[in-house]
This record gives structure tokens, C-alpha cells and sequence, in this order.
């Protein structure tokens, strides 16, 4: 099953990363339109901050608890990192822009490191919640999606309870 959503999530980022290739470069949002495509394809992933807040109510052991902190403070750093790349080269090629006389090759290449580095953080975030899922049994899996499925449906209720009609 693991394998089936991972090769099916990285099949959707390719694809959708192949079409925006296709099209301008304004109307690039490869990211956005990934992580669509991730959230689709991943409704039995879990992070590690919802495991671990409910980590009593699927009697998480000791051992799968600290496999869990250690994925996430690891995913959390990684994060900061990529985050840190991306927007510094992006001030780098909002500057370069700016400076007048514009080498498209130059351009370009900037443009494909910068969305590589975003792909790879997407495809290391699938990673992350597969790594996550693999952790645990599928009894605690069916536990964590009931408690999800409670959570949807109590907000439901109260977003349909405070609705205002104008």
C-alpha cells in the first residue's frame, strides 16, 4: 500500500510539474498545485505533531514515539534549510532582474534550480509522512483516521452552526 501511494503521489508531482514546464512563466505555481495533487493522494498520511498529540489514544509504544520525534525534528531541519536555499536564491534572482541586462540562459537556469530544490522538498515531504506511516501498525493507522474523520466532522458541525447568512 505504501508503495502504491508513493509511486502514485511521484507520478502526480511529475506530471504536474511537466505541464507548468509547458506553460509561461507566470503562470508557474508547480508547488501549490503539487501539494493539491499530494493531499489528494495522501489521505492516510499522517504528520508527526497529530501522531504524537494522539499518540495515548493509538497506544504509541515508547520506541515508535521517539522514531516519530526523531523523523520529525530531522524533516523539521531539512525544512529550514530548503526554505532557507530557496529564498535566498530567490533574492539573488529578484537582484539579478533588477540589474539591467538579462542573460536568459542564465535566467532560466536559476529558475530550474530554484524549482528543483522545491520538488525535491516536495518529494521528501511524501517521504517524510510514508516514513511516519511505516512506524506504525495498521491497527493505529485505522485509529489515527477515525479520530481525523471525528475532528472533520465536529468542525463541520460548528462551521455550520456559526454560519452567518448575509
Amino acid at each position: 500500500m505504501n508503495k502504491k501511494i508513493f509511486f502514485t503521489s511521484i507520478c502526480l508531482v511529475a506530471f504536474i510539474f511537466n505541464l507548468n514546464l509547458k506553460a509561461n512563466i507566470e503562470d508557474r505555481d508547480i508547488i501549490k498545485r503539487a501539494k493539491a495533487g499530494v493531499f489528494l493522494a495522501g489521505k492516510s498520511l499522517f504528520g508527526a505533531r497529530f501522531i504524537l498529540r494522539f499518540k495515548e489514544d493509538i497506544n504509541l509504544s515508547e520506541e515508535q514515539e521517539k522514531k516519530v520525534e526523531n523523523l520529525l525534528l530531522a524533516f523539521e531541519e531539512n525544512s529550514i534549510k530548503r526554505n532557507a536555499e530557496v529564498k535566498i536564491r530567490e533574492l539573488r534572482f529578484a537582484s539579478y532582474l533588477k540589474s539591467g541586462k538579462i542573460d536568459r540562459r542564465k535566467m532560466e537556469k536559476q529558475l530550474k534550480i530554484i524549482s528543483k530544490i522545491k520538488t525535491d522538498f516536495l518529494i521528501d515531504s511524501v517521504n517524510y509522512l510514508l516514513d511516519l506511516k511505516q512506524i506504525m501498525t495498521p491497527v493505529q493507522i485505522e485509529k489515527l483516521k477515525e479520530i481525523k474523520k471525528g475532528i472533520i466532522i465536529k468542525f463541520i458541525k460548528l462551521k455550520k452552526k456559526n454560519k452567518v447568512i448575509h
